[in-house]
């Protein structure tokens, strides 16, 4: 749910001063969160808000998205900063999966030093710090 390749019909779009793009597109009671990066083509999938639930699910490959240097996931700061649709982060990797309240995040967030500017700002909480709020595999769905 909420990975369809129909476009929804867009519902917000929002530009920084870089010229970064956050693009919500609504289908049903999903809304498909985009980022556009000033100057390219592609836009990022961040992930789908379930409205119905507020929350957010987002999918990370751990290989390609886990921060080394911080041992954890990045998140999208101005996107959370804003969140008034969803009050949790429903975040999964191959391994595990984690029911994460917004508020933790963005009161245990660590910004590190690159591409702070804009939509492109990101926050990082570790493996450790979630560790709490891992969800059980095969146990309940979000």
């Amino acid at each position: 749910m909420g990975a369809s390749s129909n476009k929804g019909k867009p519902v917000h779009e929002e530009r920084d001063d870089w010229g970064n793009k956050l693009i919500a597109e609504k289908n049903g009671n999903t809304i498909t969160m985009f980022l556009l990066l000033a100057g390219a083509k592609k836009r990022k999938r961040l992930g789908y808000i379930d409205v119905a639930k507020r929350r957010f699910h987002a999918f990370r490959e751990r290989g390609r998205h886990i921060f080394r240097k911080a041992n954890g996931y990045g998140f999208n700061y101005d996107f959370l900063a804003k969140a008034r649709a969803f009050d949790d982060i429903c975040l999964s990797d191959e391994t595990q999966s984690w029911k994460i309240p917004v508020a933790f995040v963005l009161e245990n967030k660590k910004f590190l030093h690159f591409k702070q500017v804009g939509f492109e700002r990101q926050v990082f909480v570790s493996l450790e710090q979630i560790k709490p709020f891992e969800m059980r595999r095969g146990g309940p769905a979000f």
